[in-house]
């Protein structure tokens, strides 16, 4: 009936608005490029999973090969070199927050401090100057940029 319209629609709402809030989230907390002398810098690269599920979204996912891993590209200025590191590589998938409620238990400060599956460090060390941009892909999380000053 029209008159019950109004609250369904509102329900459906709702209920789409939590679904999306679920889903993964990548956040670049940090990308930094820290002088180390005679034009050599490292790179530091710091992508968080903040969103409720991993990145992977479901464990089927994983399982029937549906997803590939996350891609991690760095992208140097025209006469900057690499020296340590590799420009494109693959990472595991991050898990959620979820993951991170529910084995905070276990993993209390005291016996080792909070888990942070859903966290990846990368390091690379360059030689050069000028700004150094990274891009993280994931096909469920969607990408993530990043430029260095």
């Amino acid at each position: 009936p029209p008159h019950l319209l109004p609250e369904e629609c509102e329900k459906n709402m709702r209920f789409n608005l939590a679904h999306a809030a679920a889903l993964p989230h990548l956040v670049i907390t940090e990308f930094s490029a820290e002088p180390l002398g005679k034009g050599v810098r490292k790179v530091t690269l710091i992508i968080e999973n903040r969103g409720y599920l991993p990145t992977h979204v479901s464990q089927k996912t994983l399982d029937s090969k549906l997803v590939h891993r996350m891609r991690v590209t760095l992208k140097l200025p025209r006469r900057a070199t690499l020296v340590t590191g590799k420009p494109k590589q693959e990472i595991d998938h991050l898990a959620g927050m979820a993951n991170t409620v529910v084995q905070a238990w276990a993993s209390a400060p005291w016996f080792g401090g909070a888990p942070n599956a859903h966290q990846e460090r990368l390091e690379w060390v360059v030689k050069g100057t000028g700004p150094i941009r990274v891009e993280v892909d994931s096909q469920r999380a969607g990408v993530a940029r990043a430029m260095t000053e």
